[in-house]
């Protein structure tokens, strides 16, 4: 629980708030990717995308620049135990993985607006998951290198 709860500094997020924040954005993005989908197709949109695929995965992997999250998908500890917040983290991810599985649109003629990066298709979006989710793995691993990191409670 101490390491759990450990922040390297006051605007720094300890480990169960990136885990929280992960599983926020996760549900948010995945919302907005089938809500994308409802919309017709339009393969023309395509000419208007700014990124690459992998442009999308380096910007949002890339921890070189921090960005304040947006106020829906800031931690405010929803989930009573880290248990909980990774049962849901697979709920959501087991739903995006079906989902991604079994649609039968093309994901390229659909679109998902990002709030830094812009338009993005909505393969581009489910890119976006998987990278966000390292981006803040990373994040979780530099907070476990902090020299006043917690030891661990359990015996070597």
């Amino acid at each position: 629980d101490n390491q759990l709860a450990y922040k390297p500094s006051s605007d720094r997020w300890s480990i169960a708030e990136n885990a929280e924040h992960v599983v926020l954005v996760e549900t948010g993005i995945f919302g907005a990717i089938k809500k994308g989908m409802d919309y017709p197709a339009n393969p023309d949109k395509r000419a208007e995308l700014k990124y690459s695929d992998v442009d999308v995965i380096k910007a949002v992997r890339s921890r070189a620049v921090t960005l304040p999250a947006p106020d829906p998908f800031v931690p405010t500890g929803r989930f009573a135990s880290i248990s909980e917040t990774m049962a849901a983290l697979d709920q959501q991810r087991a739903a995006a993985i079906a989902y991604t599985q079994t649609v039968t649109d093309d994901l390229r003629t659909h679109y998902f607006t990002h709030f830094v990066l812009g338009q993005l298709d909505a393969y581009q979006a489910v890119l976006l998951l998987a990278a966000h989710c390292e981006r803040h793995r990373k994040q979780i691993e530099a907070v476990k290198t902090t020299p006043d990191y917690p030891a661990t409670d359990v015996p070597a």
